[in-house]
């Protein structure tokens, strides 16, 4: 027995072709998930052996996957607190100083800091256009 493609002739591959590459690039660039499509901005809080404590302006955990919900009343105080805190690994020396306000929106989220035994702890972030605002 024969394969079917062999009963199709060339234009009717050319056809069926151009309605499938049309189907393909609309599903790779519309389908492909942007998970850091709002910049974070922030100010440096501490600065302690190349790790950056930075707090986050208007931390909303539906923006941001590294924010948590509030739901156990974490005392504002608590700087290790992923309620509104980040822990940068990799902030340019230029940028580590405290008080200084940053921005970004290339990171990979490295998930809780180990450091830290509690459900709350703030997230490691791993920037790549960190930038002075």
């Amino acid at each position: 027995m024969q394969h079917p493609s062999r009963f199709l002739g060339q234009k009717a591959k050319l056809t069926i072709m151009k309605k499938i590459l049309p189907i393909l690039i609309a599903v790779t660039v519309f389908g492909c998930k942007k998970e850091n499509n709002h910049p974070v901005k922030g100010t440096v809080l501490t600065v302690n052996s190349g790790i950056t404590v930075v707090a986050v302006e208007n931390p909303d955990p539906n923006k941001y996957s590294f924010i948590c919900s509030n739901d156990m009343m974490i005392p504002e105080e608590t700087i290790n607190s992923c309620t509104k805190n980040v822990f940068v690994l990799n902030l340019p020396g230029g940028l580590q100083v405290e008080g200084k306000k940053i921005q970004f929106s290339k990171y990979k989220d490295k998930g809780p800091n180990p450091i830290w035994s509690v459900s709350f702890a703030a997230h490691d972030l791993e920037v790549y256009d960190a930038r002075e605002r």
